[in-house]
């Protein structure tokens, strides 16, 4: 009898096997399985119901595929909030395709010290395939969003030392069990671990040479924020507290311990408050910074420029800080904030990041893709390759540091239009059938001017595939 075990192995080698075949092959598997959405001749109405779903969806997920807003109003007078709610949920969405989709990258599941038997180069290569697969096909797509957030919020660049490895424990052990969890808990999980110890230097610092690296970014970036009330004598103060943790090169490779010998047990004074003498000062740092005002309020604003934009009002800033405070760092809760304001929901269209237009083109194109070399090339040509980014503070949210490179941007659609990216493809004989009206408003949700059909109708009798490039180049598809 075949027992469970293998019985599931089976099946994921059996969707390996499927998704490792041929262009043709895969799209038409992935399609019949519920991984594509089958692309829709329905025209846009533009209605105001339309509008405000398409822009709740544009901002909580990456991107808009074909029949999503019909399924959202498909769910009745309270479809915007339970959309919501329900992504703020992800335990209670089912995601198993996804999940054996990603199963077959068998790196993802390896524990240290096993997965130092592979290179960084491969470790963080599938983690990047993983990553873009899930933000592509994941149901659970606000939780993709926060763990991209959380990625670049606690950054640890891949390319230093052993980071490739150690991010793919981070990733699973981190961020990704935290992302709409407490705050604190997030903070404690990255303050141990391997990969961000080694990032920021952290296993080097002792009681005779206490390292500032991660003390620095520990409130500059993760907590407090750069005006958030500390001096340097805090910085030093807070590198004391940090000493004597590390991470085993030898035996249990990769494995995080406490070393009481090299840590510094004098007496410290953090933003005014003295820190018990007890051996290990970590867990009074993370209650002190976790509950801190000033990171109430640096965590709500970072937010709020995620999901809005970045103007907001003190009043929204306020509001979400004080909730962050009575709910001991409730991400969710936090977020709610956000999604119920009239600021959000009135937000000004933002310029996506690389890395959100790649994946919103792949949804709205229902394009199937292995998330492989291809797809892994053309984001770090458009400068936002995940986990590339070499220092602490992440890739910029900024819409400044990105609307000047667009060049990439273009030759991306170009190359995805026309297959040019290997294992990742689109099925062109149903875009051909759809009429311009339905393939120009599924992809950009608004009206369309007869002229501006009848140009596009002329360049698709000619060259169809640069039709769908010229949408992708559009000023409303570089927006969400």
């Amino acid at each position: 009898m075949t027992s469970r075990r293998n019985f599931i192995k089976a099946g994921a080698l059996a969707v390996a096997s499927f998704y490792l075949t041929g262009c043709n092959s895969q799209f038409n598997w992935m399609l019949g399985h519920g991984y594509i959405e089958p692309l829709s001749d329905q025209l846009w109405a533009g209605t105001q119901q339309e509008l405000k779903i398409a822009h709740i969806l544009k901002r909580i997920t990456y991107g808009i595929r074909p029949n999503d807003i019909n399924r959202v109003i498909a769910t009745g007078d309270k479809a915007i909030t339970g959309f919501i709610e329900t992504q703020l949920s992800p335990s209670t969405i089912s995601d198993i395709q996804v999940d054996l989709l990603v199963r077959r990258l068998e790196t993802l599941r390896m524990n240290t010290p096993d997965i130092f038997e592979i290179t960084s180069k491969q470790a963080i290569s599938e983690l990047r395939k993983a990553t873009i697969v899930r933000a592509t096909y994941s149901e659970r797509q606000l939780l993709e969003l926060m763990v991209e957030f959380w990625s670049d919020h606690f950054n640890i660049y891949s390319e230093k030392a052993t980071c490739g490895q150690l991010k793919v424990i981070d990733d699973r052990e981190v961020i990704r069990p935290h992302a709409l969890g407490r705050f604190r808990e997030l903070l404690w999980a990255t303050a141990t671990s391997p990969a961000m110890l080694v990032y920021l230097d952290g296993q080097v610092s002792n009681s005779q040479k206490p390292n500032e690296n991660y003390a620095r970014e520990l409130m500059e970036l993760h907590t407090l924020g750069i005006d958030g009330g500390y001096c340097q004598q805090d910085v030093m103060e807070l590198a004391r507290a940090l000493t004597g943790w590390k991470v085993e090169n030898f035996f249990w490779k990769g494995r995080v311990k406490f070393d009481d010998r090299v840590h510094d047990k004098s007496e410290k004074i953090l933003l005014g408050k003295k820190l018990k003498v007890n051996g290990n000062d970590l867990e009074q740092v993370v209650d002190c910074l976790s509950s801190h005002p000033s990171t109430a309020r640096f965590i709500s604003r970072k937010l709020c420029h995620r999901f809005i934009g970045e103007d907001i009002s003190e009043e929204l800033l306020s509001k979400a800080s004080n909730t962050f405070l009575k709910t001991d760092g409730d991400i969710s809760e936090l977020l709610k904030v956000i999604f119920y304001s009239e600021e959000f929901i009135a937000a000004r269209p933002k310029f996506k990041r690389p890395f959100t237009y790649t994946i919103s083109a792949l949804r709205a194109l229902g394009a199937s893709t292995d998330g492989g070399k291809a797809i892994q090339s053309s984001l770090e040509k458009m400068g936002q390759l995940p986990f590339n980014w070499p220092t602490p503070d992440g890739y910029p949210e900024q819409a400044s540091r990105w609307n000047s490179q667009l060049l990439p941007r273009w030759n991306f659609a170009i190359e995805l239009a026309k297959g040019r990216l290997k294992a990742t493809t689109l099925d062109m004989e149903a875009i051909s059938k759809l009429s311009t009206l339905a393939l120009a408003t599924g992809l950009l949700h608004r009206g369309i001017g007869q002229e501006e059909v009848e140009a596009i109708d002329r360049l698709r009798s000619s060259d169809p595939e640069s039709s769908i490039a010229l949408l992708l180049c559009l000023p409303e598809f570089q927006f969400s």
